[in-house]
């Protein structure tokens, strides 16, 4: 996963398997706008060539996107914008990651450092530094209850 962010191109299912909204899927949303069926690798080699990915873009998948809440195509567009704009998601942002939410059901905090870091936000190691920060784009994570 610490490599995740490199991706340009993020093959998310073969067609049989179903989608799975993974820490490593995660981060790699935040970087490229690319999430593509295996259709598009397998088209690539047999034509040996780079193919373009507009017509393999894993855009539709109904189940996922209700299970998850969720319409791909409207996050690769907004990926796009959000990019261009401000660096990402969190671009400009702090984030501090309270004890008890990483892990159980949510990613380990390595995992969430690394999306918060893909989508452009820094990660706060302390809360000591947040009264140097705009109050407005420092982001608090915590759950209720919290996890040990």
């Amino acid at each position: 996963i610490e490599e995740a962010h490199t991706a340009t191109h993020i093959i998310v299912t073969d067609g049989a398997t179903k989608f799975r909204r993974t820490p490593k899927l995660m981060v790699c949303i935040c970087k490229s706008p690319n999430i593509i069926k295996l259709e598009w690798l397998e088209q690539s080699a047999k034509e040996q060539r780079v193919l373009d990915t507009a017509p393999y873009l894993l855009v539709g998948d109904k189940e996922a996107e209700k299970h998850y809440s969720f319409s791909m195509k409207e996050t690769i567009q907004n990926g796009i914008q959000v990019r261009e704009t401000t660096g990402g998601v969190l671009g400009g942002l702090y984030v501090y990651i309270c004890s008890g939410v990483a892990g159980n059901d949510a990613p380990s905090t390595k995992e969430l450092n690394l999306i918060i870091e893909a989508a452009g936000g820094k990660v706060l190691s302390s809360l000591a530094t947040c009264k140097l920060l705009d109050p407005a784009k420092t982001i608090v994570l915590t759950s209720d209850p919290s996890t040990p």
